[in-house]
Parts: C-alpha cells; structure tokens; sequence
C-alpha cells in the first residue's frame, strides 16, 4: 500500500506523465513533480513516442495503469513569414501543440473516470497565446487552440472532479531561447518588454505548473497563470 502523503511530499503515490521532458521547462517539470513525490513517467521521441502521431500520443497514455497529472508541455515552433510556410510545417505544428494535447487529454480523462480518480491536467501555453506576433503563425494558431481545448476540457470535466487549466511562459533561458539572449540587440528589445527585466528560469515555470497540480489549487480551473514577469502588461 503506498504510503500517504506528507508535507514534505505531497504528491507521494500519484503518478505523473510530462511530455517533452528531455531539456529545459518539461525537465524542470519533471524534476519538480519528482521532488513533491511523484512517479514521474516521461513521453518524447527519445522514448520511442513521436507525439505528432495521434497513434503514439495515445499509447503515451494507454500504456499506463494509473494516472493522476498529465502535463502537456511538448511542442515546436517553425519560424517564417506565413508566405514561406509550408503546409507540412503547418501540420507538423498542430498535430504536436494541439491534436496531441487532446488525444492525450482524452485518453488521460478516461483513465481518471476508470479509476474514480480526481486528476489534474496542465497544458503548457504561450505568450503566443494571447499576442500573435510575427513570423510564427502555426505556432501562434496551436496555442491559442490550445487554450479554448482547455477551456473546453474544464469545463466538461470539472462535474467529474478532473480539473484543467494552463501555464503560459513568458520569455524564458532554455536553450530554445539562447540565439536571442546571446544576440545584445534581441535581448535588449525582449528584455525593455518585461517589466521585471529579466529571463524567466524554467524552475519558475515548474513551480506554477507544481501549483496547479497541488491541493491549493482545488478550486482552480479553467484559467491560464501566465509566468511571464509582466510581460503581457506592456
């Protein structure tokens, strides 16, 4: 019998799948999770699990005998003029931002249902889901959809105790954003946008999504947290 929860690990006996957990905010999640107690199974390409293909994306699920937290964290971004994208990288887009997050909400839904479980599901959004910007329109389209799923999701679940909501990460140090921090002009120009003036760490990120799958957090559904140091106030 697993043991009950403590303060120290309050998430001691749940199990947890993060996706693109390789490097930079997914790894930070997964670090987190695992540190408040959770069993914390990972989905990548790394793994055998391509989750651009809605087959693999569900098996990710499937395969596991019990869940609790899903964390939808895997995505691309391919950057061009919407005149230069091509309709393969359009689709390449939206099958890992938006049809994996709800083939793999979906097949987690029906786990917490089999199993009378009060689950918890976090989509990672973006700054691009509220400001389309330039030069990323595919990924600017999947994670705005990517907020209404969830919307859509808490508010058909929340009857059966699964709650859903989404974390949207403002400028952040990964490795994705490197070119432009290592460019002065680019991260000055970011950085005069973000009134806390600067970076975000991909452990803030992991601490609002921790939040989101905490007790705390019971009466929270529906809602994007944006961890983006003011970002979205200029």
């Amino acid at each position: 019998m697993a043991s009950p929860p403590s303060a120290a690990a309050p998430l001691a006996g749940q199990v947890a799948l993060v996706t693109g957990a390789s490097r930079g905010i997914g790894a930070a999640i997964a670090a987190k999770l695992a540190a408040l107690g959770a069993h914390v199974e990972t989905a990548e390409r790394t793994t055998g699990f391509d989750l651009a293909d809605p087959a693999a994306a569900l098996r990710a699920v499937e395969r596991l005998d019990r869940l609790d937290i899903l964390v939808c964290n895997a995505g691309l971004v391919h950057r061009g003029p919407i005149l230069e994208l091509s309709l393969a990288n359009w689709q390449e887009t939206l099958s890992l931002n938006l049809t994996a997050p709800f083939v793999m909400g979906q097949a987690a839904a029906r786990l917490f249902l089999a199993h009378g479980t009060a689950g918890r599901i976090v989509h990672i959004a973006s700054m691009r889901s509220f400001l389309a910007g330039q030069n990323a329109a595919a990924y600017a389209a999947s994670k705005t959809g990517l907020v209404q799923l969830m919307k859509a999701q808490a508010s058909e679940w929340a009857q059966h105790g699964i709650r859903v909501n989404a974390v949207a990460p403002g400028w952040i140090a990964t490795d994705l954003t490197a070119p432009w921090r290592a460019t002065p002009e680019a991260n000055a120009s970011i950085l005069d946008r973000v009134p806390a003036g600067r970076w975000g760490e991909p452990a803030e990120i992991a601490d609002a999504v921790a939040f989101l799958c905490l007790p705390e957090s019971r009466y929270v559904n529906g809602h994007v947290l944006a961890v983006d140091g003011g970002y979205l106030t200029r």
